[in-house]
């Protein structure tokens, strides 16, 4: 017995003294590797959104902000990737683009993204991120669920606000019939491409929430909507 109570002890005592802090440092270096990796990769993606939005804004306008909702909407990949982070470290991301958005106002190159309602829209779209996280870092949402919902926010918004600048000639609630149209038929793919069901229904139902939607309010509405209907519907 006393044999057993000290082999015990040396091995309590050689796992506090090696095994532990091991164990320890190595999963302190990968947190810290990992966080310094998923900040590196969001403000690389943000300066992108920014350095696209300069290049495509200066020679078609309000497309060069529509750019930046398409490849910030792509964020999610990296909270997606990175997921057994702190929560914490996860919606930090999109608190950091707000605080960008806020520096960026002050750019030459970024100014044109900061004109009347358009600021609400950059306010909102970051508020939507944080909210689309936590619910799926929560487990509330599922991540492929999460990626659809933020590729819906960019991607056909982006779309119906271009087509309906070049295409607009029929109006209804301050936008574009046409605008619109594009949005339905935009949305169809991302739905498919994750095997939603009645992605028709839904393509649909969000067309007229991006509809009735003041400007800019799209950011938060399209994603909300989308989220309640995939609850009501699964």
């Amino acid at each position: 017995m006393h044999d057993i109570k000290l082999s015990f002890h040396l091995a309590s005592t050689a796992f506090e003294m090696h095994l532990l802090p091991f164990f320890v440092d190595s999963s302190y270096s990968f947190f810290m590797h990992a966080s310094l990796l998923f900040y590196t990769f969001s403000f690389a993606l943000v300066a992108s959104a920014l350095l696209i939005s300069y290049l495509v804004g200066r020679k078609w306008g309000e497309a060069g902000r529509k750019a930046a909702h398409v490849v910030l909407s792509f964020w999610i990949f990296i909270p997606r990737y990175f997921q057994n982070l702190p929560v914490y470290v996860l919606l930090s991301g999109p608190f950091l683009f707000f605080f960008i958005n806020l520096f960026s106002s002050r750019i030459p190159l970024a100014r044109f993204l900061f004109k009347g309602e358009r600021t609400l829209g950059l306010a909102l779209f970051p508020l939507s991120l944080f909210f689309i996280v936590l619910l799926a870092s929560t487990g509330i949402l599922d991540w492929n669920d999460a990626i659809a919902t933020s590729l819906l926010m960019g991607i056909p918004d982006a779309m119906a606000a271009v087509s309906g600048r070049v295409l607009g000639r029929h109006y209804a609630f301050g936008k574009s019939i046409e605008g619109s149209l594009f949005f339905f038929l935009s949305s169809i793919p991302i739905l498919l491409s994750y095997g939603l069901p009645l992605y028709l229904f839904l393509s649909l139902a969000l067309s007229v929430v991006e509809l009735l939607s003041p400007g800019g309010w799209d950011n938060l509405t399209v994603p909300f909507s989308f989220i309640i209907l995939l609850k009501v519907f699964s």
